[in-house]
């Protein structure tokens, strides 16, 4: 063992630093077939994964994947008996071993990671004139074997605030408006 780490460590003195540098792929992620990490990285880009579990489940190969946003500094709290606990949010994903996707928790999108389909028929929903944004934020989720849904919050300002939920085909499933404008 010790003969494969100090040859690892010749090796990587050798490449030089970029080869470190270019190396992104999560440590966790190394081990788990390539779709399965493609699709990882499409859906959480940027965030790490913090355990992968593997089983079987109907003759099929399954992961479980734990991922949290290193640039997400909420911290959440909890009480354990005595015990106080302090956690990041945490994120558990599920997919096949040939990258289809079973189950994703609502999480953060970047709105240029939003379909076609989703922004045509959020931008015809918000109408010709909307009122002008202080913040617009877009999720995703799928919840267990259905299909995956787009929700945006549009807040105009303190008092004023839409919301809506897209299937990934742009179909609106629910919308909510408060306040004034």
């Amino acid at each position: 063992m010790r003969t494969t780490g100090a040859v690892l460590t010749v090796v990587l003195a050798l490449a030089g630093p970029q080869a470190v540098a270019e190396e992104k792929v999560d440590p966790l992620l190394f081990n788990v077939p390539k779709e399965v990490r493609k699709v990882c990285e499409e859906t959480f880009p940027g965030y790490r994964a913090l355990s992968v579990g593997e089983r079987k489940e109907k003759g099929q190969t399954r992961y479980r994947i734990t991922f949290f946003d290193p640039a997400d500094r909420t911290i959440y709290g909890r009480k354990d008996g005595d015990e106080a606990i302090m956690e990041l949010k945490q994120y558990r994903f599920e997919v096949t071993a040939d990258g289809k996707v079973i189950e994703e928790p609502r999480h953060h999108v970047r709105e240029d990671r939003v379909p076609k389909a989703v922004i045509d028929r959020y931008k015809k929903w918000l109408g010709d004139t909307p009122p002008r944004a202080m913040v617009v934020g877009w999720e995703a989720e799928r919840e267990k074997d259905k299909d995956r849904v787009f929700h945006v919050w549009y807040v105009v300002n303190s008092v004023t605030g839409y919301s809506a939920s897209f299937k990934e085909d742009g179909t609106l499933l629910k919308e909510n408006k408060t306040g004034k404008e």
